[in-house]
């Protein structure tokens, strides 16, 4: 199972977990769910109706997701961009790690353990910006 769902904080990540001096931020499943319904009125994951509408996982309502974002590595763009104006505007690039899980809500399992039905995990370098000066 993913980490607890907590407030996104500076902190360590299995993505640069060796590295002296680096940090990272979290973004939990409930953060996401509450900034994509907030924004979207729909929700992250739907679950199935109760009329039998499948949901996001299809008709099995015992069937929940799970994700988890980590973004690392912050640093300066090291030339500047096309386009952009001289030292009014900065940019920065990041490592954007994701992992998603899909797997059963039943707690039927030995133990209580539900078992991960499948999980992925995809990572992307961004550019991200423009930013003021002081960010």
């Amino acid at each position: 199972m993913l980490e607890e769902s907590r407030k996104s904080t500076t902190v360590r990540c299995p993505a640069n977990q060796g590295l002296a001096d680096t940090h990272c931020y979290k973004f939990f499943n409930s953060e996401l769910e509450g900034r994509t319904l907030a924004v979207t009125g729909s929700k992250l994951f739907e679950a199935t109706a109760a009329d039998g509408t499948p949901g996001s996982f299809g008709k099995n309502a015992a069937t929940v997701g799970d994700l988890k974002i980590e973004v690392t590595e912050l640093a300066k763009v090291d030339r500047p961009l096309a386009g952009a104006e001289l030292g009014k505007r900065a940019y920065a690039k990041v490592t954007v790690s994701t992992t998603a899980q899909i797997r059963s809500g039943n707690a039927t399992c030995e133990n209580a353990v539900n078992a991960t039905i499948g999980q992925q995990s995809m990572r992307a370098q961004l550019l991200i910006g423009p930013l003021t000066p002081s960010q």
